[in-house]
């Protein structure tokens, strides 16, 4: 999986914005995440009968994704699992429910209805390998980031289809070398982390209407290995992977700056990848999938303080993903 390899290639690597001199890794030695035995033979997907009338979170892993429902407080229980993938990354879901996959190697997005356990469309990518994705809620719009073209090397790409089942368009940038996540905001911006052709990381945003991303400066703090970004009514949460002090920064855009005004300690989180937030609110939990430890973390927002993990059904979580009954 080209998120974990490339952070795992980088972790010696260098920081922007209030950072002179390159970090060192601290001994970081990430798992590297590739299509193993459950890609190539997949078990057969099923889901209980009574999960379907629930709030679903469904997470990516190695050949497959797990779905749970939520149980009360921070508890949450396996309730299905699908298959047929090669290698599951990313996820986003629509205002009707719909979760939709990335498959990299397969150069597909799968989209299923809410609780189903067969695809209802799968959409094809022609222009690379999808590692995440996200919805405009108010237009329908699919992004998809692309962390490589289609014969599996850089630089990747961005691509947005009019509604998924339109035709794709390309939205390549120079900076954007290595297109990471992404997030719509409210309003139609899309957001995007990535790396650069040095490898360093950058946060593009494509503006409602505009036609090719505006590369934001980040100030307020030091970014050192990009991951997920979520767009949270006014502001951004960015992901930042950094040996053992992995957190999540909060920051507000104006014109062509990110501002950090906050920074969410994930102290028991190593390799955040896509996260998201579950409930709304003083009840809302910062929900991060780690590779390295093998589950998805719970941690209070935007406080930070650790509440538990799941860890049923998981090995190397990527993608989260929430869809609502």
């Amino acid at each position: 999986m080209r998120f974990i390899q490339l952070a795992a290639a980088t972790a010696v690597g260098v920081a922007v914005c209030a950072c002179s001199s390159p970090p060192t890794s601290g001994g970081f030695t990430p798992v590297v995440r590739t299509a193993g035995p459950a890609a190539s033979a997949p078990g057969k997907s099923w889901l209980t009968p009574a999960a379907k009338g629930q709030t679903l979170l469904y997470v990516s892993d190695v050949g497959g994704v797990t779905v749970y429902a939520n149980t009360g407080g921070t508890n949450f229980a396996l309730v299905g699992e699908l298959f047929g993938f090669q290698v599951p990354a990313g996820e986003c879901t629509d205002a009707r429910g719909d979760v939709f996959i990335t498959d990299e190697t397969a150069q597909v997005i799968d989209e299923y209805a809410h609780g189903a356990i067969t695809p209802k469309a799968q959409i094809s990518d022609p222009f690379g390998q999808p590692l995440s994705c996200a919805i405009d809620r108010k237009t329908g719009r699919l992004a998809v980031t692309n962390s490589a073209n289609p014969s599996g090397a850089e630089p990747g790409n961005v691509v947005i289809y009019p509604s998924p089942s339109g035709p794709p368009t390309d939205y390549s940038d120079a900076t954007l070398y290595v297109p990471l996540f992404c997030s719509f905001d409210r309003k139609g911006n899309l957001y995007v982390t990535a790396y650069d052709s040095s490898y360093h990381p950058v946060l593009g945003e494509f503006g409602k209407g505009a036609g090719g991303f505006t590369i934001l400066s980040l100030a307020g703090g030091t970014w050192f290995l990009p991951s997920g970004v979520l767009a949270t009514g006014t502001e951004l949460l960015i992901g930042d992977v950094y040996d053992r002090t992995t957190h999540i920064y909060e920051a507000r855009v104006s014109g062509s700056t990110a501002t950090i005004f906050n920074t969410i300690p994930l102290s028991k989180t190593q390799y955040l990848a896509e996260f998201t937030l579950w409930g709304s609110g003083s009840s809302a939990t910062i929900l991060a999938p780690d590779n390295t430890y093998s589950n998805v973390e719970i941690y209070t927002y935007p406080g930070g303080s650790p509440l538990g993990a799941i860890t049923s059904g998981i090995s190397s979580p990527v993608g989260t993903a929430i869809s609502p009954t």
